[in-house]
């Protein structure tokens, strides 16, 4: 971390700034953790007015990273008086593309951002407004990452496993149930630790393309899975980048890929 010669009068204006700072509202739902996050304008909002009125200013500027699937973000909160506290964080590219890059540069400023200034999230309660989003159940955390995944016997209910790797079968099919609804029923498959090929079925349509567009793509994937009694089913999937990355910096929520 950078910082000028003295920080006293940043310090003391950030200090009276954060009181008044409020809670930025998670207002936006990630399909593939079904969980809710924070956008970057929640963030903004959370604080602009406590900074402004204590004299406070926060840039964020991307710069260079010596490698070249990473982009790299550089924030400074500075004061009227000229003080200035800085870091950089950077972030591997999950896509190396000019959507990759504006993804990864707005996930970047809003972790950084959040905290530099001290802001927190929390879920949006207004479920009564015209405006507000869906509200979407949250799931429990999934179990972490086994070391390696065991043997499943497809016949027996199972606990919840998790693949961390390359999918190397998709397929997406669409019918009707018997009580007339359409419906989107994609097989995904892989090789296990074992060396044991496991397939798995999920009717999400969300999940389903992910998977399709990870297949294509050969982007390695984290695959949340349980044995039912009637074969093995997808509980999510998720980049495997990605959730490398949200686990590492200690939070649930990223932008949706």
């Amino acid at each position: 971390m950078r910082h000028s010669d003295s920080i006293a009068q940043l310090a003391a204006a950030l200090a009276k700034a954060q009181a008044k700072i409020q809670p930025a509202v998670k207002d936006r739902v990630n399909p593939h953790f079904r969980s809710h996050y924070a956008t970057l304008e929640a963030i903004v909002e959370a604080c602009r007015e406590a900074l402004a009125a204590n004299d406070l200013a926060v840039l964020q500027l991307p710069c260079d990273d010596p490698n070249c699937d990473r982009v790299a973000l550089r924030t400074m909160i500075v004061h009227k008086s000229g003080e200035f506290i800085e870091e950089a964080v950077s972030a591997r590219l999950v896509k190396n593309d000019p959507q990759g890059l504006g993804s990864a540069l707005t996930y970047l400023r809003r972790y950084a951002l959040a905290a530099i200034v001290g802001v927190t999230a929390t879920e949006d309660d207004d479920g009564n407004a015209a405006s507000a989003p869906q509200q979407v159940q949250r799931v429990q955390p999934t179990a972490p990452v086994p070391t390696a995944a065991p043997r499943i016997t497809p016949t027996i209910v199972g606990e919840t496993q998790v693949f961390t790797g390359t999918l190397a079968y998709v397929k997406s099919d669409q019918g009707t149930s018997k009580a007339g609804k359409a419906y989107t029923k994609t097989r995904v498959g892989w090789t296990d630790d074992t060396g044991e090929k496991v397939y798995a079925t999920t009717f999400s349509e969300t999940d389903g393309a992910f998977a399709n567009r990870a297949k294509t793509q050969s982007i390695p994937v984290r695959v949340t899975y349980r044995t039912g009694e009637r074969g093995v089913d997808v509980i999510s999937i998720d980049t495997a980048e990605q959730v490398s990355a949200v686990e590492a910096m200690g939070g649930e929520d990223v932008i949706p890929f």
